[in-house]
């Protein structure tokens, strides 16, 4: 017989029966077809097991017996019908699967009516309350607008005077290199004369006589006290930390490039090159993003931090250079004399621009890359210094 959903619920009590006669049978005498009913231990069976169990009644005299004469049925139901089958018994089940399914559309069909009539009025009150939020969103924007107006135009003059600052910083820089630079060919020149005056002395010293003129090159204090205060002068300069334009002059100009068995985005890179004095120019957010995809101030000082332990684990004279696409919203980055921040329109345009060889260049924009290739420097990808970072900095 067709064993539909509602037949199947009208002689579940059969099923259930017959479960409990298969529990007190022997294991050996319950059919293999059916040890999964006798196992089960769910108070409603679930509709596979159930299925089988019916089919197995309709099949088996033998176990309608058995759940006849051990069960006591309600007469005259669905399942009583059903297991004793008497004359006419299926019509009269067939009838009574109607019945019920009748009574289960009506009951369906009221609650669906029921939900219906709910949703369209929960419907209602969400459209009510879109348009009131609408609404209400319409204002606060317009508020917001109002409010902040005035803000960003200020906002705005400010990051085009600090452009204008940093401009002039940099220029101002450069004047200090420069005149640094012409310091140390002066004290070059007078160590140089020192050595010689020195030399001089220790030969006349050795024959005894008088101490020679020496012919003076260019100006130099010819008053013991005077040649004591520009030597201090001098020393002093050569002291004081390098301005923000002077990081050109830390590698030694001549050309970088890794070894051939080792390639430029592998962490091996980094440790061959903390062995040598080099410019690191580094693309700022380019870094930043990889390490930290939601990119705010806190990873620009991670980043601004990288820099710092590269240089202070490199040679003597190595600077780095982290530079950051410009915006608004600039945040103070602490950084140390041999780690210079930049804030400019196009990162990648003023990173090509300033590539030279003895440079290191620190972006994974395969273009930049290239470009500063193509000026003499050695590319490096991001991923490499991550790498480095995530090891926990470390020098081998």
């Amino acid at each position: 017989m067709d064993l539909d959903r509602r037949t199947m619920e009208l002689l579940r009590p059969a099923a259930d029966e017959l479960r409990r006669v298969l529990r007190r049978m022997d294991d050996e005498d319950v059919p293999a077809s059916l040890r999964r009913l006798a196992d089960s231990s769910e108070r409603r069976l679930p509709p596979p097991i159930l299925k089988r169990a019916l089919q197995e009644l309709d099949a088996s005299e033998w176990l309608r017996q058995e759940v006849l004469s051990a069960a006591e049925l309600e007469p005259d139901s669905p399942a009583e019908l059903f297991v004793r089958r008497p004359e006419g018994w299926e019509e009269r089940l067939e009838r009574a699967a109607a019945d019920a399914s009748a009574v289960a559309e009506a009951r369906d069909r009221g609650a669906l009516e029921r939900e219906l009539a709910t949703a369209r009025r929960r419907i209602t009150e969400l459209e009510t309350a879109v348009r009131r939020e609408a609404e209400e969103a319409s204002r606060a924007e317009r508020r917001a607008e109002e409010r902040f107006s005035g803000r960003l135009a200020a906002a705005e003059r400010a990051r085009r005077e600090a452009e204008q600052r940093a401009r002039e910083a940099d220029r101002q820089a450069s004047r200090l290199a420069a005149e640094l630079d012409r310091m140390r060919d002066e004290v070059s020149d007078l160590r140089a004369r020192i050595e010689g005056l020195r030399q001089l002395l220790e030969k006349e010293r050795r024959s005894g006589g008088p101490p020679p003129v020496a012919e003076p090159r260019g100006w130099v204090p010819t008053e013991p006290e005077a040649l004591a205060t520009e030597l201090d002068r001098i020393a002093a300069a050569l002291r004081r930390p390098p301005g923000v334009g002077d990081e050109r002059g830390a590698g030694d100009g001549a050309s970088l490039r890794l070894p051939g068995d080792l390639r430029p985005d592998r962490v091996e890179a980094i440790h061959w090159l903390l062995h040598r004095r080099a410019r690191w120019l580094i693309d700022g957010y380019n870094l930043a993003h990889l390490l930290n995809p939601d990119v705010g101030p806190d990873a620009r000082r991670r980043v601004v931090e990288a820099a710092g332990r590269l240089v202070t684990l490199a040679p003597p004279g190595t600077v780095a250079v982290v530079v950051f696409d410009s915006s608004v919203d600039r945040v103070e980055i602490p950084a140390s004399r041999r780690v210079r921040v930049l804030f400019e329109a196009s990162a990648d345009d003023w990173i090509i621009e300033a590539a030279h060889p003895g440079d290191v260049v620190v972006t994974s924009d395969r273009r930049v890359r290239e470009a500063a290739e193509e000026r003499g420097a050695q590319g490096l990808w991001s991923e490499a210094l991550v790498a480095w970072i995530d090891a926990g900095y470390t020098l081998t």
